[in-house]
């Protein structure tokens, strides 16, 4: 099973000034692509705390680690030097990182957006990344996300901006990630019952999941504005044939037992 951690950086957030996207969305994505989310992880702009998280991740042979935030110009933008610390590697100006900052900052003042291009030690700053690091693209910000392998663990450090981390997600590290691992396929099936006691299911649930090798989970839900018990099936697989046989296999038996028993319900 491929598995990736996602450490979600940030005073605001943890304030609660700021509620986090990136957690959620990142999960969803890299179930997508087949990927095991282990942990979400949310913790405070301290550099101590952001490198013991990544030490600690890789210490479990986690396959992916994603950082968010943290890569700006001011002085609370510690990520990169957490990165820096937790893998024993110099901070150090990134050429090709340089370049983008400035054609981004470039960019900014042909369109009239910024007054002054030029590249202070601030922006600068944005350039200084871990040595070893391959610089990628930031399409709709200023800082560069960063890429690190370690062993078998690639490590990404994104933009805590959303719009930022999702445009980066989407255009560079997903093929990143498809080219390292290959494509496997998430399937995912929610049956919504009109039943509302677990317990007198959960052996049932037991078995389909022992017998097919597939996540299963009952918990409570609203469909339509109606409670209901919903029950999820879930598989990760590098064969999309072998993914929708066993998931067929294991819908139908569920199915069966629900028609059995004269419990109403909904695919979704």
């Amino acid at each position: 099973m491929r598995e990736f951690i996602a450490i979600i950086t940030g005073d605001e957030i943890l304030n609660c000034s700021v509620k986090d996207e990136n957690g959620f969305w990142l999960c969803s994505e890299m179930n997508s692509l087949g990927f095991f989310t282990k942990e979400i992880v949310y913790i405070r702009d301290n550099l101590e705390n952001i490198s013991s998280h990544i030490k600690r991740a890789l210490s479990m042979n986690i396959d992916v680690i994603i950082i968010t935030g943290g890569l700006g110009p001011t002085y609370d933008d510690k990520t990169l030097r957490a990165v820096s610390i937790a893998l024993g590697k110099d901070l150090k100006l990134n050429e090709e990182a340089l370049k983008m900052v400035k054609m981004r900052y470039d960019s900014l003042y042909n369109k009239g957006i910024i007054k002054d291009k030029e590249l202070n030690k601030n922006r600068e700053k944005m350039a200084i990344l871990p040595d070893g690091s391959i610089p990628i693209r930031n399409n709709t910000g200023a800082a560069p996300g960063v890429m690190l392998k370690i062993g078998n663990t690639l490590i990404f450090a994104l933009p805590g901006v959303p719009s930022e981390m999702k445009s980066m997600f989407n255009e560079e590290i997903k093929k990143i990630l498809i080219d390292e691992f290959g494509q496997w396929t998430y399937l995912e099936k929610n049956i919504f019952l009109d039943h509302r006691d677990e317990s007198t299911i959960t052996e049932t649930l037991e078995k389909i999941s022992r017998d097919h090798g597939i996540y299963v989970k009952s918990r409570s839900g609203i469909l339509n504005g109606e409670r209901k018990m919903v029950i999820t099936l879930a598989l990760r697989s590098e064969d999309q044939n072998v993914a929708n046989e066993r998931m067929n296999m294991a819908l139908n038996e569920l199915l069966e037992y629900l028609k059995n028993k004269n419990i109403n319900y909904l695919i979704q």
